[in-house]
């Protein structure tokens, strides 16, 4: 019994394989349709927008009593916060005569420590790129003083200044195109298979043997009618044109 479900069941694999392949023309133009849908719209309907990223260096202030120059993880996790504060934000706002709000700037600003160096990277992202790259060094500038002055055991110092970014950082086109080829891809094999599955009627001669059990006596082809009646107003028409020859 189990070999037959076996069977069975290698047998409604191969079916389903052969029906995606008989309609690979439709996976294929659903996957460049949602590719080509993809590309308009994060070409023509998404504002790009671009992210300038300075680098400081942080080091502990070094007493009589201390010879480790790395600063503690949690003191690090502590500083990219304050880059983000109310008190840093709130002060560029005011310094560039900005229309963000405190919420919305925070939104374009990140502060993160990779592979747990002592370098924290500071980036900026707006529609702008000049305007990224202005308010990134004045958050640098900002977050130094005001780190400083309330971890005065840190020492922070300036690796890189804010670059100008030469391209946009979202979105980036080539994957929006490679996510849309993607999900029109699998979703047009989705609606085949749901509509393969909930198929259940009788095609063959094959299915009639495998479903209802019944061996078939004869197979009735279907007969076109198309021909027959070309034929026939054919031979019509020239019986007709050879009686007028005689007239």
């Amino acid at each position: 019994m189990d070999n037959i479900k076996k069977e069975y069941r290698e047998l409604d694999l191969f079916e389903i394989f052969q029906m995606l392949l008989r309609h690979w023309w439709i996976i294929l133009l659903s996957g460049l349709l949602c590719g080509l849908a993809a590309f308009t719209y994060s070409k023509f309907a998404v504002v790009p927008q671009y992210t300038s990223v300075t680098k400081i260096y942080l080091s502990n202030k070094l007493t009589e009593n201390q010879t480790n120059p790395t600063p503690s993880t949690e003191l690090i996790k502590d500083y990219e916060e304050m880059v983000k504060s109310r008190a840093v934000l709130e002060n560029i706002i005011e310094k560039h005569d900005l229309r963000y709000s405190y919420g919305e700037l925070s939104k374009k600003v990140n502060a993160e420590n990779k592979d747990e160096t002592q370098i924290i990277s500071i980036s900026v992202t707006d529609p702008n790129p000049v305007v990224a790259q202005r308010l990134a060094n004045s958050i640098r500038d900002e977050s130094i003083k005001h780190v400083t002055k309330v971890m005065k055991v840190i020492s922070v110092g300036v690796v890189d200044k804010a670059n100008y970014p030469q391209s946009q950082s979202y979105p980036i086109t080539i994957k929006w195109i490679e996510y849309g080829f993607l999900i029109g891809f699998v979703l047009s094999i989705g609606v085949l298979l749901i509509r393969f599955i909930l198929d259940d009627t009788i095609k063959t001669s094959e299915d009639v043997e495998k479903y209802l059990g019944l061996s078939t006596l004869a197979v009735i082809p279907k007969i076109s009618d198309s021909n027959n009646k070309k034929k026939y107003y054919g031979n019509y028409g020239k019986g007709k044109s050879k009686r007028r020859k005689r007239v």
